[in-house]
């Protein structure tokens, strides 16, 4: 499965950090270098196993917790409507 951001999200990245703005609600999301990576990722052209695949490749970090970090962090992206399956805007 392939996902984009969704299109009244607006973004930024400073120093590896980045910070998602949801211009919907106004509510203000500061990602780690982690999870800057991966929000850079997320494009519409990798789908989620790719990505987590280039986490894994990217950090230190165990394939556990990887994908335990990994899970969580898109479980939030999706409840919170940040990110949209590719197509389905």
């Amino acid at each position: 499965m392939k996902y984009e951001h969704h299109q009244d999200v607006a973004w930024r990245e400073v120093d590896e950090e980045g910070v998602v703005v949801d211009a919907r609600t106004g509510k203000i999301y500061p990602l780690n270098p982690v999870a800057t990576f991966i929000w850079k990722q997320i494009d519409g052209t990798k789908d989620l196993e790719e990505i987590e695949a280039l986490v894994l490749e990217n950090f230190d970090v165990s394939d556990k917790e990887a994908a335990d970090d990994f899970d969580q962090f898109l479980r939030q992206l999706t409840k919170d409507n940040l990110i949209v399956e590719k197509n389905k805007k």
